[in-house]
């Protein structure tokens, strides 16, 4: 807070005072005039002062912005009174020079008690806030006044040892005594600022993996160093080209052997690994109840804490808890949701140590803990697409007693995208008595088809005809296709194919698809946003998923089309300007098998002319057989496209359809997307 800021600042000028003015005062002790070195020198003790005062101030009211008015003017009246003490009267300092190479100070007659007194007021400071953390109920409190504590200690050691010992042995490094205003600044600084715990024994771990690598990579590659450099003078580069040489290797067996020797100091456990590896296994097709329960038992597991509840939102906006098992009740109002707040400030986690020591949240500080309290967590995974937030999984105390670390953080931002596509199948699934009934996969996705063909900003330019179908065995699958307006001259389209049969390829899909609009509005480069999308599947769909299609870019106002192949099986287009049917797609490689898809990307670019004509498919309508078991195959799309190309867009795709329906007797085995497009443009 400003009064909390305000004291740290007057702390920290009050030892760049001293730091600045002693340095004055020694340089000019050698003067025959010694008013200057002396006045210099006061107002370096009263900077002394101020700080030792503030600091005690500081102590008393830390961590809360309390505006303590009698406390205040009693800091400022004792503040005042040093100052006189040490600025108008001998009895602090009566004079300073230099004789002998040495500092002299003559003492009043209180020196040898003010001195050490003015010192002894950080040590009272830190007094203060040690006895103050057996109070303070929050643990991040208490780590971050601890932190303080070191660091106030930390300055009076070296400003202590610096201001007694080195006048009178070594005068001329006697303004090094603003490095103990340097670190008490900083480590103050560093104190308010943190707002995730950090485990001891991992710091420990770390220290100790440090020490190790010293020993076994800087000890014996110095050593080594040195010993050439003596025995080959006459030829050093040897030696510098043997440093790296040697230090590689050693950091090669550091990195083998580290993990193994320290883990034992490693409270986290490296459990980020059987975290993925158990929300990848999550079936979403054995129900909703399954699911919850599924989801608690692997975050609970790895995470080893106690109470879960999860927020799923309702028809109205509200946040309501849909599974717990603390019983936790609670409803959060859409229009009052402090959670807005916190995705506002781009993040996705918060712990609530951040709720309460992080001060950019500090207006909406209140209602976060009454969620915090609510629902007994101490971390809550706020899901959400772009500002709109679907759900919330909040995760309770931990069994240890402790608090989650910056590494608990960490890791559930790195499994937040599985998290999501969970929290998204809850929100979207059908109510638990639709689940109950035989035909529960069946009535689920027909919700799921219809808000993915709904949702679609369908091209309207005068220049093309465009016109889709999409087909589903049994209403169930991945195909599916968008379209995005991105201005009346450009749109946006991507058709395809998600792996997997049922319910979890519907899942999957409806999932990338908002995904990729979420990602539209932030991405404008078009191979960039492929390779995101990829990372995406990678990463966060459930295992073994990818996704086979085609990303592309109409422009019409330069009569150009964009596309990059990602897998798609057929793009066939009729050129006027050669009166025949042509593959355009090219070579393209699915998404989701590669985590670096850049090497693949092929970006490609086809002008578009009046009269052409572009039919896009997946590969159901080429795989699928007939009863004799020949399949349609490409030839029998190219044909089509040939004989119905003078129809309109839409006849055209519904009589591809038909032909292939024809084809297998009406039987249709896999998921089946046709989209057809009529250039009309004058060149």
């Amino acid at each position: 807070g400003n009064s909390i800021n305000g004291h740290i600042f007057i702390v920290c000028s009050g030892f760049g005072l001293l730091s600045f003015m002693n340095a004055l005062a020694v340089d000019l002790a050698g003067w025959n005039n010694p008013v200057f070195p002396l006045f210099f020198y006061k107002l370096g003790m009263i900077g002394l002062a101020m700080s030792g005062i503030f600091f005690v101030r500081l102590a008393i009211s830390y961590p809360y912005d309390t505006r303590k008015r009698f406390i205040d003017i009693l800091a400022w009246l004792a503040f005042g009174a040093a100052s006189w003490f040490i600025l108008f009267t001998n009895n602090f300092v009566q004079d300073i020079s230099r004789l002998s190479g040495k500092l002299i100070v003559y003492g009043g007659i209180y020196y040898q008690y003010a001195k050490p007194g003015l010192w002894a007021l950080l040590l009272l400071g830190c007094v203060i806030l040690f006895i103050r953390t057996f109070i303070m109920r929050s643990r991040i409190y208490r780590f971050q006044s601890r932190i303080i504590i070191l660091s106030g200690l930390s300055a009076i050691l070296i400003g202590g040892t610096i201001h007694f010992l080195l006048p009178a042995q070594a005068f001329f490094l006697y303004p090094l005594i603003g490095i103990a205003g340097l670190v008490l600044g900083l480590g103050i600084y560093w104190a308010v600022t943190i707002t995730k715990l950090f485990d001891i024994r991992d710091i420990l771990g770390q220290a100790l993996a440090t020490v190790f690598f010293v020993i076994i990579a800087g000890a014996p590659v110095g050593a080594g160093a040195a010993y050439l450099l003596m025995t080959w003078k006459n030829a050093p580069l040897l030696p510098i080209l043997t440093v790296p040489v040697g230090l590689a290797m050693a950091a090669f067996l550091y990195s083998a052997f580290s993990d193994r020797f320290f883990k034992a100091f490693n409270l986290r456990g490296d459990y980020l690994v059987s975290l993925e590896r158990g929300l990848s296994e999550i079936d979403f097709s054995q129900g909703r109840g399954i699911v919850f329960d599924k989801l608690s038992e692997v975050l609970r597991g790895t995470m080893k804490f106690n109470d879960f509840s999860v927020l799923i939102e309702d028809t109205e906006g509200n946040l309501q808890v849909a599974h717990s098992n603390c019983g936790a009740k609670l409803k959060i109002e859409k229009k009052t949701n402090p959670l807005e707040f916190v995705i506002n400030m781009k993040t996705d986690i918060i712990l609530k140590t951040e709720a309460i020591a992080n001060h950019n949240f500090h207006k909406v500080k209140g209602p976060l803990l009454d969620i915090f309290n609510a629902l007994k967590a101490d971390a809550l995974i706020i899901l959400h697409e772009g500002h709109h937030i679907i759900g919330t999984i909040a995760l309770g105390e931990k069994k240890s007693g402790g608090d989650y670390t910056n590494y608990d953080s960490l890791v559930l931002k790195m499994v937040y995208g599985k998290l999501f596509a969970i929290g998204f199948y809850l929100k979207n699934i059908a109510k638990e008595s639709i689940l109950t009934t035989v035909d529960r996969e069946l009535q689920y996705s027909n919700q799921i088809i219809a808000s993915v063909q709904d949702n679609i900003d369908r091209i309207d330019n005068p220049k093309a005809e465009v016109a889709f179908i999409s087909k589903s065995t049994r209403k169930l699958g991945g195909d599916f296709i968008d379209f995005v307006r991105l201005s009346p001259e450009r749109w946006f389209f991507i058709v395809g194919d998600v792996s997997g049969k049922g319910l979890n390829a519907s899942m999957s899909m409806i999932i990338l698809k908002s995904t990729i609009r979420i990602f539209l509005k932030e991405e404008k480069d078009f191979s960039r946003l492929v390779v995101k999308v990829n990372a995406f599947i990678k990463d966060n769909l459930p295992r073994g998923t990818f996704f086979a299609g085609v990303f592309g870019l109409f422009d019409f106002s330069k009569d150009t089309m964009f596309f990059v192949n990602c897998g798609i099986p057929v793009m066939f287009m009729f050129s006027p300007q050669f009166n025949n049917v042509i593959e355009v797609q090219g070579e393209g490689r699915v998404l989701g098998f590669v985590r670096d898809y850049a090497p693949y990307l092929k970006l490609r670019k086809i002008s578009l002319q009046k009269g052409s004509v572009l039919l896009i498919t997946t590969d159901g309508i080429i795989e699928s057989e007939s009863l004799r078991s020949e399949r349609f195959g490409k030839e029998r799309v190219q044909r089509a496209v040939t004989e119905y190309k003078h129809y309109p867009a839409e006849t055209m795709s519904q009589l591809t359809f038909n032909a292939l329906s024809s084809f297998v007797s009406g039987d249709i085995n896999d998921d089946v997307t046709i989209m057809a497009l009529k250039y009309q443009c004058d060149n």
